[in-house]
């Protein structure tokens, strides 16, 4: 399955787009982000501390191919999975949109209320991202 890509600017290609995400956060946050998912996984343990989740959550995404592959990088490592696939998802989604499959099958466990939120803002950041930045 093809995806799209949402990276952009001078480097535009996932793996170009990816060095550069790493190596921004790497200089500005201080995080290892060299390490692999095989030499995480292997000592990983439930950790809730944001230095313990948050570069594992990245490296899921850098090591990922697109926005499904990505979470089960982050789920494949344990411990506090949910968090790691929510901020991994995060990440994912804006390099590669969310599949339209993934999609609706999450929108099918809504009820019609919270359905019609989804709408609303979807709508909402439709109309936002039409209007000019301000100055």
């Amino acid at each position: 399955m093809n995806y799209q890509f949402y990276g952009n600017g001078d480097c535009c290609t996932p793996d170009k787009w990816k060095a550069e995400v790493k190596r921004v956060i790497e200089e500005n946050c201080g995080y290892n982000l060299s390490r692999t998912l095989d030499e995480i996984r292997s000592t990983y343990d439930f950790n809730e501390s944001c230095q313990e989740t948050v570069p594992e959550a990245i490296i899921a995404f850098l090591e990922g191919t697109d926005f499904e592959d990505a979470i089960r990088n982050a789920i494949s490592l344990g411990g506090d999975s949910d968090t790691l696939a929510a901020i991994t998802g995060s990440i994912a989604e804006a390099a590669y949109g969310i599949p339209d499959w993934i999609r609706d099958k999450a929108l099918c466990y809504l009820d019609a209320p919270r359905r019609e939120v989804y709408e609303r803002w979807v709508a909402f950041t439709n109309e936002v991202g039409r209007k000019p930045l301000p100055s």
